[in-house]
């Protein structure tokens, strides 16, 4: 709602969708006149997307969220690694 305010382009927010209305999202940011697009980071719309070209212009990173590496998660992905590949090269 900040950016509604203080920005004279349409402001597009990623939320947690289903494919097909994270592609229409997509697909809108895309067509026509230039666009606000917000969304995170292991987001959807920020790994592995191709902006080609002149698809986005420019790019902020505001509070780039941390991993919680004392997770059960994620401590079970360290020791795999450390198993496949060495302990000191997960």
């Amino acid at each position: 709602s900040y950016l509604d305010d203080v920005v004279d382009k349409p402001v597009l927010v990623d939320e947690s969708s289903s494919n097909e209305d994270t592609e229409a999202l997509k697909q809108d940011f895309f067509a026509g006149d230039g666009k606000v697009l917000v969304t995170s980071t292991r987001g959807t719309l920020t790994e592995g997307v191709d902006y080609d070209g002149e698809k986005l212009s420019t790019c902020a990173v505001v509070g780039v969220p941390l991993v919680n590496i004392g997770s059960p998660r994620v401590r079970a992905v360290q020791r795999a690694y450390g198993d496949a590949f060495g302990e000191g090269d997960a």
